[in-house]
């Protein structure tokens, strides 16, 4: 009885298996090719040089308060060397704090740059799905084979820069 429930439960998986339809897609290759991601990385690795030219100055002007004190420790006062160390630790503070916030603010102007462009690539999939009857897509990198016939990534290719022309 057992082994009969084993087989209808295995015949009744292959039917519902038949039915599904699955693609694969390089999602690599879809960043690769669209040119607002080349624009995006553009644009962020400009604003990363910019702040990080702003980190480096205030480094520098850290590292030269320091210096100063240094030379000039042995003739100051306690009351002016308690003063010019709360300054350099004050600066210090300012250093570290900047450095988080630059580290905050490229992750959010990352994901606001990638937003449009994952937007663009997920809407793509979704229309070549639709049109090939697609029961899921999933990304060649998660997958040890798959056979070529399976690979979508040239047809949404061609419907991505569809879409990245639209978005212009």
């Amino acid at each position: 009885m057992k082994k009969i429930l084993a087989g209808l439960v295995m015949l009744m998986s292959f039917g519902v298996m038949a039915q599904v339809k699955i693609g694969f897609v390089d999602s690599q290759k879809l960043l690769d090719t669209m040119p607002s991601r080349k624009a995006a990385m553009e644009k962020y690795l400009a604003h990363e040089k910019e702040l990080a030219d702003e980190f480096n100055t205030m480094r520098a002007d850290l590292e030269k308060a320091y210096a100063d004190y240094q030379a000039k420790q042995g003739d100051l006062t306690p009351v002016l060397r308690q003063a010019a160390e709360k300054k350099i630790m004050d600066k210090e503070r300012a250093v570290q704090e900047r450095q988080q916030s630059i580290q905050q603010e490229l992750q959010a102007f990352g994901e606001e740059l990638n937003v449009p462009i994952l937007d663009r690539i997920q809407k793509a999939i979704a229309i070549i799905s639709e049109r090939q009857k697609l029961s899921m897509v999933i990304d060649k990198t998660s997958t040890l084979y798959f056979a070529p016939d399976m690979d979508i990534t040239s047809i949404v290719v061609v419907e991505l820069l569809r879409l990245e022309k639209e978005a212009k």
